[in-house]
């Protein structure tokens, strides 16, 4: 019980609101594997989440970096006197 009350913040919030009380005292083990399976999943899509943000502010940049030397003014050459 203890290992999980100190591993979920939301299953402590239920408890204090009398949400998940009969299965904290019935199946604690069933709750303990539901709340240790979705920590593992948000870790996951957490660092999914950081490469794919990252992933989107690189290309960003090379976009904008392209449409500011597309902006540029292009140099004329001089025509030379013969």
């Amino acid at each position: 019980m203890r290992k999980l009350l100190s591993g979920s913040k939301r299953t402590c919030e239920g408890i204090l609101k009398g949400e998940k009380m009969a299965n904290v005292v019935g199946n604690p083990w069933e709750l303990d594997t539901r709340t240790t399976s979705n920590k593992n999943s948000n870790e996951v899509k957490g660092d999914k989440l950081q490469r794919a943000t990252k992933r989107d502010r690189e290309e960003m940049e090379k976009s904008e970096a392209r449409e500011k030397e597309a902006a540029r003014p292009v140099k004329k050459a001089r025509a030379r006197k013969d």
